[in-house]
């Protein structure tokens, strides 16, 4: 797809002519002031719900509508179907009732269509539960969704257990009033993202002059010419994998963006890049330039020179 370069050099006047940026959207299925169904049964359980994006990003926290009554350590994770589990994390700091959140150390990356479950754990039970939420029909708040019933599957998903545990027994679509909290690039009207691989970064000491710099795509994956480039999404973060902050750069001949008014100098960061689309076939991934043989090999790899 792309190449990332940092250059030892400013050229920060000409790119704010050009560029439009824009940090990472958040969204949640529902907002802060939403109250969760009826209290539960008292079991010290799993549960979950499955639930898809439109749109490529990253979950970052998980949350949960709580009871006083449901004390005790809760554990949140966010799964794939086959039971790989994704990312974990333990609740601290909760009130003792309402919307408690839990943020993940690592952001967990998702893509759009996938089934996903969220689920956490609680040692008591007492877990705000709807019986046939998603019965007969799903939560939808694009970008997220929480599928109906039958849909990949049964949801209102639980498992009885004295421990955090992938849940595998099913419901009629009951919901027990979990949440996750996606960070994404917001589409510009009549984009598609055509890269979904953020296996590829660069790492560097971030010193207020360097810049970054692309060669812009070409070529899909089946090698058909690429039309309608519409431009660079930039992710960076503290760890590997784990980008909290994006510049969107709008435009098909702008190939680079300083780090300087965004990256703290002396911290290290991670970045690695996405580009969009304003033409045909979206779902098809961009050609890797690979940065030894020089070859078109799959995917996208970003690299530093």
């Amino acid at each position: 797809m792309q190449k990332i370069i940092i250059k030892l050099c400013m050229i920060i006047m000409v790119i704010v002519l050009f560029v439009q940026v824009s940090f990472a959207d958040t969204a949640t299925i529902w907002p802060p002031d939403v109250t969760g169904g009826p209290e539960g049964p008292a079991v010290s359980t799993e549960i979950g719900v499955k639930f898809k994006s439109d749109i490529d990003g990253f979950i970052t926290g998980i949350r949960f509508y709580k009871y006083a009554a449901n004390t005790g350590t809760h554990v949140g994770n966010i799964w794939i179907t086959d039971g790989t589990n994704l990312g974990q994390v333990t609740f601290m700091g909760e009130s003792s009732s309402g919307w408690q959140q839990a943020d993940f150390a690592t952001s967990v990356p998702i893509y759009a269509g996938v089934t996903y479950i969220a689920s956490y754990h609680t040692t008591v039970g007492y877990m705000a539960r709807t019986i046939g939420q998603l019965s007969s029909i799903g939560v939808d708040n694009a970008p997220l969704h929480l599928l109906q019933n039958g849909i990949d599957g049964g949801n209102g998903i639980f498992e009885y257990s004295a421990t955090t545990i992938f849940p595998v027994q099913e419901t009629s679509g009951d919901y027990d009033w979990l949440d996750v909290i996606l960070e994404y690039i917001p589409n510009v009207t009549g984009w598609a993202m055509i890269y979904s691989d953020y296996s590829n970064e660069i790492n560097f000491v971030a010193d207020g002059v360097k810049v970054f710099a692309w060669d812009n795509p070409t070529t899909y994956t089946n090698t058909s010419v690429l039309t309608g480039l519409g431009g660079t999404g930039i992710y960076c973060g503290d760890s590997s994998g784990n980008y909290k902050s994006v510049r969107r750069v709008i435009g098909a001949n702008i190939t680079s963006y300083p780090t300087a008014g965004w990256l703290t100098t002396g911290l290290t960061y991670y970045c690695a890049a996405k580009a969009f689309s304003t033409g045909i076939l979206p779902t098809m991934r961009i050609r890797r330039h690979n940065a030894t043989t020089g070859i078109n090999a799959g995917s996208a790899n970003i690299f530093m020179q």
